[in-house]
């Protein structure tokens, strides 16, 4: 399922033309979110090599992780920094390297769930107490 309507709809909605395996939806309601992302075993992060594509984690990527998704993301430093072992990293804007990505998870339950549970341990360290205790206590001592 590809959710959203972003620059690129068109596009994508244009090269999936035919395929009776992938389906759109241009909205989901903010409640009915995580019902849908945690029904499926793979999410995808971001994969573009444009300047912001570089330098950012989105937050799709942190919410997939805490659904138990296997997440596969383009390898960036920032991603790297942040995520560390809790995703699978592909090269940016290389959709072979994207497609070998999700062949492996398929086509290997033992990698899939491993990935899996990587991303919900990683999750773990993105809780609101937890990103939030550096500045609460800065703004304590100040």
């Amino acid at each position: 399922m590809l959710v959203g309507k972003g620059q690129d709809y068109d596009e994508v909605r244009s090269l999936c033309e035919g395929l009776n395996n992938v389906e759109f939806r241009e909205w989901v309601e903010p409640e009915e979110l995580p019902q849908v992302v945690t029904s499926y075993d793979i999410a995808l992060g971001i994969f573009s090599s444009t300047p912001k594509g570089l330098h950012v984690v989105p937050n799709k990527v942190y919410q997939s992780m805490a659904a138990e998704c296997a997440v596969i993301t383009s390898d960036t430093p920032p991603q790297r920094r942040a995520l560390g072992n809790g995703v699978v990293y592909v090269a940016p804007n290389n959709p072979r390297a994207l497609a070998d990505a999700i062949a492996s998870l398929i086509f290997s339950y033992n990698i899939l769930v491993r990935k899996q549970s990587d991303a919900a341990r990683s999750a773990q360290r993105f809780t609101s107490d937890i990103i939030t205790r550096e500045l609460s206590q800065w703004i304590k001592e100040h």
